[in-house]
């Protein structure tokens, strides 16, 4: 049996595992103009979004011609998630502390889940302004966020953030594929991922996205 478990974030996924979470890397880069530098960055189509989701999940063969139902909320992912994937077939349990979706999959049906994953990725993908790289003006938001919220949390929990990189350099340093610095990163010894849940990295969707 493997264990598949799928989140309501964006980012890194693997063969049974299919989390969307957005990864952060440390790297400090000496890159252009913060402004060049993220102006390079293609617009996600939801062609490309899905030729990509098909490539991770590691599926053999043409992909499938899945027609769009309608894009979804982050706030609604997990229900709309939850029900296409019972449609399917894969039923899943709810992982009272991490919110995320669980799959318990035999060996000989994880082709058969992969696809099932990709069919409700296909039908009901997150809204598509949330699949695209940050433009400067976000990442300077996300940046204010770790001054305002994010660090100062982390000290009244007791973990103390070395060197912060400057706006100029965080921007630099932020790639859609390795993402961006955190200020976790920046804590010598690491910090528990309770106390990173309890001190949120990103501000809510509303401020980054408005609306």
């Amino acid at each position: 049996m493997s264990q598949g478990e799928q989140s309501t974030s964006q980012g890194d996924q693997s063969a049974t595992t299919r989390p969307d979470t957005q990864t952060t890397s440390s790297g400090e880069t000496t890159a252009p103009g913060a402004d060049e530098v993220n102006s390079a960055f293609p617009t996600v189509s939801l062609e490309d979004h899905l030729e990509g989701y098909w490539d991770e999940l590691g599926m053999d063969g043409e992909r499938p011609d899945v027609p769009l139902v309608r894009e979804v909320d982050d706030d609604e992912w997990r229900v709309v998630r939850a029900d296409c994937m019972t449609q399917e077939g894969f039923p899943p349990r709810v992982n009272s502390e991490s919110a995320g979706l669980n799959w318990e999959v035999p060996a000989e049906q994880v082709d058969a889940f992969d696809l099932a994953t990709y069919t409700c990725e296909a039908k009901y993908p997150r809204r598509m302004d949330y699949l695209q790289p940050y433009s400067p003006e976000q990442l300077a938001t996300i940046y204010d966020w770790f001054e305002q919220e994010t660090i100062p949390c982390l000290a009244a929990a007791g973990y103390q953030v070395g060197e912060v990189p400057t706006l100029e350099v965080f921007r630099q340093g932020y790639s859609p594929q390795s993402g961006f610095w955190t200020p976790d990163a920046g804590v010598s010894g690491g910090v528990p991922i309770a106390v990173q849940e309890g001190c949120p990295h990103m501000p809510p969707l509303a401020v980054l996205y408005g609306g």
